[in-house]
């Protein structure tokens, strides 16, 4: 293995710092875009253009029993066998605003479909702006609901700043964010390199998109603000052995994200100097990364608990997606089912938990 002197993970640093007003729940119409309509917008576009008032207005809210939302019906043939909500009153709808990262493909695509398909206002983002619109403009055509698209690569924090600018000047507030964009190689490629990218996608990458989103979080709404990290049942604890075990729970329950990123720098550090075994480090870059990311989760959960922001990290299972070279056992749209779960039904009691299959597991 050559080695790369000086890798260095391009984390957070300082993000541009954005002062959001405080802003109470906008007043949404029932107006959606027409069919025919642009189902794209970006940043400067008008939200009249979107059925959107500029009213920043408390809106008046209307209950609805929980239910099994109608693309899930759908998707399962009849009512499922497992309700989505788990009791009470169905509390998103139009004026509910959702981020999905990578939603252009796989399963971020398949969540996005069943958000705006139970007619909240999703927004889709994906690196690419062609495909992007692509997986907009299907998405309506699938379901008759229109979601809005908007360019994103999470590993540029400038980037996710003009996310977060989008959706304050837009709607006011963001009540959903799904972090599902993610990285793999295929293969059994494995370096310094290459895992500091990997890396700075499934850990960095999603730090930066919810630190310049918390300015933005439905603090005021009468349900609690959801924040979901895909993750993966093979960035568990248990890959890695003791004491790095210690440490990393250690970061999880009392650290911060600065100390996740030290235990990143350190994998791929020992990748590049070729001591990672015999410090505890496992030969899989992606599950390293996805360790990392759960357990920034557990991090941001407890810097959020506060304001009763519920941060959940879950396992879509093993989806047949390009991700997986197409070998996995469950379709796309199976493995969205416990994202959305946990973005729209989930139990509001428990924050900083994994979940599988709507099952709490153990980190």
């Amino acid at each position: 293995m050559a080695t790369k002197a000086g890798l260095k993970i391009n984390s957070l640093a300082v993000l541009r710092k954005v002062v959001f007003p405080k802003h109470s729940r906008y007043t949404h119409t029932n107006t959606r875009p027409a069919k025919g309509a642009s189902v794209v917008q970006v940043a400067g576009v008008s939200r009249g253009a979107f059925g959107i008032p500029p009213s920043s207005s408390v809106s008046s809210v209307s209950t609805f029993i929980a239910r099994v939302p109608a693309f899930l019906r759908n998707l399962f043939g009849g009512t499922s066998s497992v309700p989505m909500a788990t009791g009470g009153d169905q509390w998103w709808g139009e004026e509910t605003v959702a981020v999905v990262t990578g939603g252009n493909k796989g399963i971020g695509y398949e969540i996005a479909k069943i958000l705006a398909a139970e007619d909240v206002t999703c927004i889709l983002t994906a690196r690419s702006e062609e495909r992007g619109k692509i997986a907009a403009a299907k998405i309506l055509a699938e379901t008759g609901k229109s979601v809005v698209f908007h360019k994103l690569d999470i590993t540029d924090r400038e980037d996710c700043v003009r996310l977060a600018e989008f959706v304050r000047s837009e709607y006011g507030h963001l009540d959903i964010l799904v972090n599902n964009a993610g990285f793999a190689y295929h293969g059994n490629i494995f370096g310094a390199q290459e895992a500091m990218t990997t890396i700075e996608t499934n850990v960095a990458g999603t730090m930066n998109v919810c630190e310049a989103m918390k300015p933005v979080l439905n603090y005021d709404a009468l349900h609690k603000a959801r924040i979901v990290n895909v993750c993966s049942m093979s960035g568990k604890t248990k890959l890695v052995a003791e004491p790095l075990r210690s440490q990393v729970t250690l970061a999880a329950s009392h650290g911060t994200k600065e100390d996740v990123l030290a235990l990143m720098q350190q994998f791929v550090d020992q990748v590049e100097d070729g001591t990672w075994q015999s410090n505890g480090w496992p030969n899989t870059m992606y599950g390293v990364s996805k360790l990392g990311e759960a357990t920034y989760t557990r991090v941001l959960a407890r810097e959020l608990a506060a304001q009763e922001v519920l941060v959940s990290a879950c396992c879509p299972g093993w989806c047949a997606t390009d991700m997986s070279s197409w070998s996995g056992r469950k379709t796309a749209a199976q493995g969205a089912d416990t994202p959305v779960w946990l973005a729209l039904a989930a139990p509001d009691s428990v924050s900083g938990a994994f979940w599988s299959e709507r099952q709490r597991q153990a980190f």
